[in-house]
């Protein structure tokens, strides 16, 4: 049996493998800013739109339940007749492709070369570099990210011009993990994520799946079993971190 067919498919594959690569390290524009933003982008709405159709399909007594008063389908169906599902995705995509998106590619992709040499390619040198930079990438991002959180619901000017409208959720869902204010958004995603590629300097690869993740993670979070909830954060920036916000939803007074 010849197995001339499988060999073409198999080198046509590591030549489409090979262009892709050469096209991501082409230029510092392409890798540092739009392919990060098209992978957050990517990764969210991928992860989201699951999301919402397995659930319709698992027991909903897995699920985080922010109120005893009412069922959890309840909460969202007030919720969104107070704030539209339609109001939360627009925004939601002003945040991932509108103007913040534009800033966040200028900045990375100016930000990013002053500390990481664009490579030859955006694979790391080995696997273990890889899972390495990810999880380095994590702490750093977590502790940042925290303080981008926790300073919002300290600062009064902040809470009121920035992070309050996302409290105008009461019952999250994957949609409405990122509506929320751009500034907001600054703080607790593209700081946080920019500041931990420029400490770690990972590779390319490393660097797009540590995005992807973290952006990702966001729409998992209001699905997420109740018994998983205290294990989110790292203890470096505070392990009750998530138990905190659960009952900063649950308040009527968020207000620092």
């Amino acid at each position: 049996m010849s197995t001339e067919p499988a060999v073409s498919l198999s080198a046509q594959l590591l030549r489409v493998v090979s262009d892709i690569d050469s096209w991501v390290v082409s230029s510092p524009t392409i890798a540092f800013g739009i392919l990060p933003v098209v992978i957050a982008t990517v990764g969210f709405l991928f992860t989201t739109i699951v999301l919402e159709a397995v659930v319709q399909h698992v027991d909903k007594k897995r699920l985080v339940q922010w109120t005893s008063d009412a069922t959890r389908d309840e909460m969202v169906r007030r919720q969104r007749a107070k704030v539209p599902l339609a109001t939360q995705v627009k925004d939601c995509l002003y945040n991932l492709i509108g103007p913040p998106a534009l800033v966040n590619i200028v900045t990375s992709a100016y930000l990013l070369p002053m500390v990481i040499v664009l490579p030859d390619t955006m694979l790391p040198a080995t696997w273990m570099q890889f899972a390495a930079d990810c999880v380095l990438m994590c702490i750093v991002n977590d502790f940042f990210l925290y303080w981008g959180h926790r300073i919002q619901h300290e600062n009064k000017w902040l809470w009121e011009n920035f992070h309050s409208l996302h409290h105008t959720i009461n019952t999250p869902t994957p949609w409405s993990t990122i509506y929320i204010h751009p500034v907001d958004a600054s703080l607790q995603g593209a700081i946080p994520i920019i500041t931990a590629a420029l400490a770690v300097q990972p590779s390319l690869l490393s660097f797009y799946a540590f995005v992807a993740f973290r952006v990702s993670e966001n729409a998992v979070i209001p699905y997420v079993s109740s018994f998983m909830v205290p294990i989110r954060s790292f203890p470096m920036a505070d392990e009750r971190r998530p138990l905190v916000h659960v009952k900063q939803w649950l308040s009527l007074d968020n207000e620092p």
